[in-house]
């Protein structure tokens, strides 16, 4: 694809002409490629090659977002993925770079959710990060999470009817019906 064309030039290039800023995106970008291909190992070390080569410690949402989300599950438990996409998740809202960002958030709720930790954190987190998403105006990111927080709801026995997944079940998001979105009035037929 076009994409694996623009990420072997990024590294060719890195390689004939030194590190800069964009390094560890061309390697978590060769790591995601590779482990498409099926060469999980060689994916994993340039994915950590990603890593090493980053300027500074702040988290990058596409470079988590590759490594965490499509490759390092192949050497290391999934669960540590969860610092590295929150930390992801966290800098797409500083960054402003909104789709990687919530693209993280995605990944963590996922791992969260496999890897069999507390529920009843989880509904708090998801609760939290659901307002957040609600200020920010990410209505995909938050329809995609709130299942997830509905899920840990009636799983931890905090739902009157653990069945049901309707908007009124969700409804703990007083925000979201309460019309937060300002340009979108509240609605209780919506789904």
């Amino acid at each position: 694809t076009f994409a694996g064309l623009c990420y072997l030039r990024m590294v060719r290039l890195t390689i004939e002409n030194g590190w800069c800023e964009v390094t560890p995106y061309a390697m978590a970008g060769y790591a995601f490629m590779l482990a498409s291909l099926g060469e999980e190992g060689q994916a994993f070390r340039f994915s950590q090659l990603a890593i090493r080569s980053q300027k500074s410690r702040q988290a990058s949402p596409d470079v988590n977002l590759m490594i965490h989300g499509f490759v390092a599950h192949f050497e290391q438990p999934a669960i540590q993925s969860l610092k590295p996409c929150l930390a992801g998740y966290r800098a797409g809202l500083e960054s402003g770079n909104m789709m990687s960002g919530t693209i993280c958030l995605s990944v963590y709720v996922c791992v969260y959710l496999f890897v069999g930790l507390s529920l009843t954190t989880f509904a708090t987190d998801m609760h939290h990060f659901s307002l957040q998403l609600q200020l920010c105006r990410q209505e995909v990111a938050l329809a995609y999470i709130l299942p997830s927080l509905q899920l840990a709801l009636n799983l931890t026995g905090q739902t009157d009817n653990p069945v049901l997944i309707s908007k009124d079940a969700m409804s703990r998001l007083d925000a979201y019906n309460d019309g937060l979105f300002l340009d979108t009035p509240a609605r209780d037929d919506v789904v």
